[in-house]
């Protein structure tokens, strides 16, 4: 629960993104961020011709931040990409 409040701390606080956490029956906990203001970035980006794409955008943040970080901590994370951002299943 503490690796899922942090980072919709900073994606709220810092860059301004929609997010939820949501304990699941299970023992794990969601991180939804609903709508990603980086990913809309780097989409407004692309719309001037730079070359990313939705899925390069968010599979860099995912693999190659989200990840990373929780596997340093000892999580399992699983993440789904919506429309406007993700969702990440954090467990222990």
């Amino acid at each position: 629960m503490g690796f899922a409040m942090t980072q919709a701390i900073t994606c709220k606080n810092v860059f301004g993104s929609n997010v939820d956490v949501v304990p699941n029956e299970d023992g794990s906990v969601t991180l939804e961020i609903k709508e990603c203001n980086n990913l809309k970035v780097a989409l407004e980006f692309a719309e001037k011709r730079a070359s990313i794409t939705k899925n390069q955008h968010c599979g860099g943040c995912i693999n190659g931040y989200f990840k990373p970080v929780a596997k340093n901590l000892r999580v399992n994370l699983a993440a789904e990409f919506t429309d406007k951002g993700c969702k990440m299943t954090i467990r222990k």
